[in-house]
């Protein structure tokens, strides 16, 4: 199963390489596109991606080397690592991305 899948996401990866694809969406949240090296300028997650965080003060992204334990864009009480363009802390608070369905 996960040799097709490597096989699927290799392609979908020339696929882009060569202009076939120009943007992928996915409803998946296990981050398999984003970890395959899918840029993440061509691909939407709808409902999240549990190996993402987002901070809720400049917005920026960062990819976790583990799965989040949260859902709901909860905060994760850890401060956003981000420098703002004067030198200081952004103190934003980071978030998972993952949308809460059905709750």
């Amino acid at each position: 199963m996960m040799q097709s899948l490597q096989k699927h996401i290799w392609r979908l990866l020339k696929l882009i390489e060569v202009g076939k694809v120009k943007y992928i969406v996915s409803q998946n949240i296990d981050g398999l596109h984003l970890r395959s090296g899918v840029p993440r300028t061509k691909m939407a997650e709808l409902h999240g991606n549990m190996f993402t965080e987002k901070c809720s003060k400049c917005n920026r992204q960062f990819v976790r080397q583990t799965a989040t334990t949260s859902v709901g864009q909860k905060c994760l009480d850890k401060w956003c690592p981000s420098l703002r363009q004067n030198g200081r802390p952004c103190r934003g608070r980071v978030h998972d991305t993952i949308l809460e369905l059905g709750g």
